[in-house]
């Protein structure tokens, strides 16, 4: 039990102290969905660093790459992020 509580303490932390540059949006609406009584929180280390990899900002939808379209695929983020 104990150790079940550690590991979603690390995984929320881990989660909210994510660069809100690039994950702003999507720990804002983590937040707002457990207001509404929804918890969208990761429970385990490994779910949070899937949900920030995987997380595609709408902000950050396009790109000023060209070979794509300018699109962003899945799992991509912006030059700034990437640099992290």
């Amino acid at each position: 039990m104990i150790l079940k509580i550690w590991e979603e303490y690390l995984a929320m932390s881990f989660f909210v102290r994510a660069d809100p540059k690039c994950y702003g949006p999507l720990i804002a609406n983590a937040q707002n969905d457990f207001v509404g009584g929804i918890d969208k929180y990761p429970k385990t280390i490994s779910k949070a660093y899937n949900m920030l990899v995987n997380y595609v900002s709408p902000s950050k939808i396009f790109n000023a790459d060209e070979q794509d379209g300018g699109m962003l695929k899945r799992g991509q983020h912006s030059w700034w992020c990437r640099l992290w």
